[in-house]
């Protein structure tokens, strides 16, 4: 599994709290405070994006997480001081994973990343179970997209929750299959019953 967690920050004390954080989990947080750099430090066997909305322009911002959903399949995290709904509309629009509104609790972050993480790869697993290189799984006529993992419906993204999204990849996966609740919660909660 990755174990680096790119942060795009230029506040030393939310690198040391968070890089405190993920290393008690086993991760390591790769730091940097310059834009460009995200985009070459991606390459680098990350596991996870968080950004601090602080940390860049409006521009800049939209131009790098344009860039990471277009290559990369991980969890992007946005960190703001407020919420701003036409910002994070736009930001949504990208298919970011979470817009957290800052402060919050360390341990909250990590949490929230590495159930992202479980579930980005949990959803990489099962298509290659299916042994597909396709970029969609048409279920029901409804296109899941595999390289963004976004529903699409009637040309409109429908907004689910990733443990909904787990859910309808998990059931899709077994079609015409009688699902269990156990299986139901060991697919998206990981219980183990």
């Amino acid at each position: 599994m990755k174990k680096n967690i790119l942060l795009m920050t230029k506040q030393l004390s939310l690198f040391m709290s968070l890089n405190t954080a993920f290393n008690d989990e086993g991760f390591f947080v790769v730091n940097t405070t310059d834009g460009e750099k995200c985009t070459d430090l991606l390459n680098k066997d990350v596991a996870s994006l968080i950004w601090d909305m602080n940390s860049e322009t409006w521009t800049e911002t939209l131009k790098i997480i344009k860039f990471v959903r277009n290559n990369f399949t991980i969890p992007v995290m946005i960190l703001a001081d407020e919420s701003n709904i036409k910002n994070e509309e736009k930001l949504f629009q990208l298919n970011i994973d979470d817009f957290i509104i800052i402060p919050i609790h360390d341990r909250e972050i990590v949490m929230i990343i590495m159930q992202r993480i479980w579930t980005y790869n949990t959803l990489h697993r099962i298509v290659s179970k299916k042994g597909s290189n396709e970029e969609e799984i048409n279920f029901n006529e409804l296109p899941i997209k595999l390289t963004n993992y976004s529903l699409q419906h009637n040309d409109k993204t429908l907004g689910l929750t990733p443990k909904e999204y787990k859910l309808l990849m998990y059931l899709a996966s077994h079609p015409n299959q009688v699902i269990s609740r156990e299986q139901l919660l060991q697919s998206a909660w990981g219980y183990d019953i």
